[in-house]
């Protein structure tokens, strides 16, 4: 065990985008059922079945990335920066591969899924309907997420914590405040999907920065 403060400040600054990705993941879930609480009970239950089942897609997604992680710190470590690259950029695609296949099944089944919860009309359009709209737009997580691994396994705590913020809630705070003044219930159900969408349109370019700063140091 370490007493070094420098060591302790490591860890804790490495382990924090971890950290605010599974809190800003909690604060979008409060704001998402209080928005949601105006459409009603039904409402409510409806985006919480949606978001279980999406949840179980998204794990697939987080366990591909952290197995991308050690792969990618032990490549970087050595100075293998190739390798780093063929792993990411064969994570990238595997995972919006599995998603893809996954989230098209889902969507072509979305209201059997619902109805295995509940079987209310109200409760199987909405949720449904939010289903329907996370699947088409939930392939696309793995580029954030792989992103965000990437800097952490690296040590660029700052680009690593910046990802994570985006993808969990810097963005999708502001469309879960804003989608619902415009189109009501379907504003909701955008909101996160087009997050993640937003997310990894924003990582390509710090990630294509990375590698060509690694480029040049080689």
């Amino acid at each position: 065990m370490t007493r070094d403060i420098s060591d302790i400040k490591n860890i804790i600054l490495t382990g924090l985008p971890s950290l605010t990705r599974q809190g800003l993941n909690s604060v979008c879930t409060t704001l998402l059922n209080v928005q949601t609480a105006v459409y009603g009970d039904a409402a409510i239950a409806a985006m919480s079945i949606a978001g279980r089942c999406s949840n179980l897609l998204f794990s697939f997604a987080l366990g591909i990335a952290q197995g991308f992680q050690p792969v990618c710190a032990f490549n970087y470590g050595a100075g293998k920066y190739g390798r780093v690259k063929k792993a990411i950029y064969f994570t990238v695609v595997m995972g919006m591969c599995i998603l893809g296949i996954l989230c098209s099944i889902c969507y072509v089944n979305a209201p059997a899924i619902v109805h295995l919860f509940r079987e209310e009309t109200e409760i199987l359009e909405v949720g449904s309907g939010a289903l329907q709209w996370m699947c088409r737009l939930l392939f696309v997580l793995p580029v954030s997420a792989e992103g965000s691994m990437l800097f952490q396994s690296t040590g660029m705590k700052g680009r690593a914590l910046f990802i994570a913020a985006m993808q969990s809630g810097l963005i999708m705070i502001p469309l879960l405040l804003i989608l619902p003044y415009y189109w009501g219930l379907t504003g909701l159900q955008m909101a996160q999907p087009l997050a993640y969408l937003f997310a990894g349109i924003i990582t390509v370019p710090v990630v294509a920065g990375f590698f060509s700063s690694l480029r040049e140091s080689q």
